[in-house]
């Protein structure tokens, strides 16, 4: 196994691991060729930009035009980075509806593993506790019949 490795400083490199590398310096620019690079001139407008940045990496997929309530925007791990993910709420069941037994639920569906859905339920309970800590007078978390949906991540 071979490992290159690149610093400009060599004073942070822990001295065990310094005696272990070969180190190569390598000078930079002299002042001429920062000189001639300076006068190198370049515009760069919208429609060239593309050849000195490249091609955007992301895209934009928007669900909706407009975000309505009860829907944010989280983030999810994936094998190629990461994405972006809608995460929608809604009543599943008004208060005080026939299934309305003093306690209320919170049914989490979509694709979801099991300590995505663990910490939604802990929320989910700590939002309840946090609301009756602030306004104890305040029962829509405790009696109301929740539910969240997380569709596919791109």
């Amino acid at each position: 196994v071979l490992f290159i490795c690149t610093a400009n400083v060599t004073d942070t490199i822990p001295e065990p691991l310094r005696d272990r590398m070969e180190m190569i310096n390598v000078s930079g620019y002299v002042a001429q060729e920062k000189l001639a690079i300076a006068e190198d001139s370049v515009a760069v407008t919208p429609d060239n930009l593309h050849n000195y940045v490249g091609k955007p990496v992301f895209t934009v997929d928007r669900m909706y035009d407009v975000t309505p309530p009860g829907v944010v925007m989280g983030l999810a791990w994936t094998a190629m980075g990461g994405s972006t993910l809608f995460i929608e709420t809604s009543l599943r069941q008004p208060l005080g509806g026939a299934e309305a037994k003093g306690e209320g639920s919170l049914e989490v569906t979509g694709q979801l593993g099991e300590v995505m859905k663990e910490s939604a339920k802990i929320a989910s309970t700590f939002a309840r506790a946090f609301l009756m800590t602030k306004e104890p007078g305040n029962n829509f978390l405790i009696s109301s019949h929740l539910h969240l949906h997380v569709p596919e991540v791109n």
